[in-house]
């Protein structure tokens, strides 16, 4: 079927090229049934110089051989490419909308770090004010002296005094003492050791001089002498005597004037396997023996 453009009149002989009527030039055959309408918006901006159709819909006036843009109007192409205006727009605003939200989350996380820095300030100045333990104070030791008797004839004299493990005792004595009649008097250092006489284990201790000063302890014994320094190594009371056989102490004649001094730094008794510690008096002590024993050695 062919139409006049001129009077619209059409003619379904499509052998005709002219207008019967008015002589115009038919247009090129097309199928009716296959024609799509014009949209609306098309049919009214037709007469607007300006207007432009909406190619989302395509509209198909007529199939011909002829691509005249009269006759057939295209849909839009798929591939066409987007303007490049835009991509770098929408661009922009998704960077500024992946920075919006980063700048939230750290404003967010910042008042927590906050908190967390205060609370570390907090206990630490928790521990800076808590008290310190208090040391507990070394208790004093304790300061005796007495003046003790020692009778040559009497078996243990018991002094009254009883000491603590690790406490420190001075012992001065004077005096002579005759523990053999055959023999001259002693004083408290005694003579030659009762291990070089008969019958040594009749003495009260064997390793110390014959007429010697000895002092007990507890179970263990000291051999003092003059002038001696001694750490108890066990708990006990003091006792003396003279250092002769025990069967024949009544025929002795004399006494030993001693001394008893308790006090300074105790110390801890020396014990079998344990390493023994000296005291700051010990050391003390032993300094000046050291220091009179130069000097004499100079003085010679």
């Amino acid at each position: 079927m062919k139409r006049c453009p001129q009077c619209n009149r059409t003619y379904a002989d499509d052998t005709l090229s002219f207008c019967l009527e008015d002589g115009g030039v038919l247009s090129a055959p097309y199928n009716e049934e296959e024609a799509v309408a014009f949209s609306k918006d098309y049919q009214v901006g037709h007469t607007d110089p300006n207007f432009q159709p909406d190619k989302s819909v395509a509209t198909v006036i007529g199939k011909s051989s002829d691509t005249s843009p009269s006759q057939v109007i295209e849909a839009p192409r798929t591939g066409e490419s987007l303007n490049p205006h835009l991509v770098y727009a929408a661009a922009g605003l998704v960077a500024v909308i992946i920075l919006g939200i980063a700048w939230f989350a750290m404003n967010n996380s910042k008042p927590n770090e906050t908190t967390a820095t205060n609370s570390a300030k907090s206990v630490s100045n928790v521990v800076a004010v808590a008290p310190a333990k208090t040391a507990t104070p070394e208790p004093t030791p304790r300061q005796i002296s007495k003046d003790v008797s020692v009778d040559s004839r009497s078996l243990w004299t018991d002094t009254g005094i009883t000491v603590e493990q690790g406490e420190q005792i001075k012992i001065t004595a004077r005096g002579s003492v005759v523990w053999d009649a055959d023999l001259p008097a002693v004083s408290p250092d005694g003579t030659f050791p009762a291990s070089n006489v008969q019958s040594p284990s009749d003495f009260p201790l064997p390793s110390a001089g014959c007429g010697s000063l000895v002092m007990r302890i507890g179970s263990t014994k000291y051999a003092v002498g003059s002038n001696s320094t001694v750490v108890a190594r066990e708990r006990g009371s003091i006792e003396f005597i003279v250092n002769d056989r025990l069967q024949s102490l009544s025929n002795n004649t004399g006494n030993f004037e001693t001394r008893i001094e308790i006090g300074g730094t105790s110390a801890q008794a020396p014990q079998k396997g344990k390493n023994n510690v000296p005291t700051t008096r010990q050391l003390q002590d032993e300094l000046l023996r050291e220091a009179k024993r130069i000097e004499d050695a100079a003085n010679r």
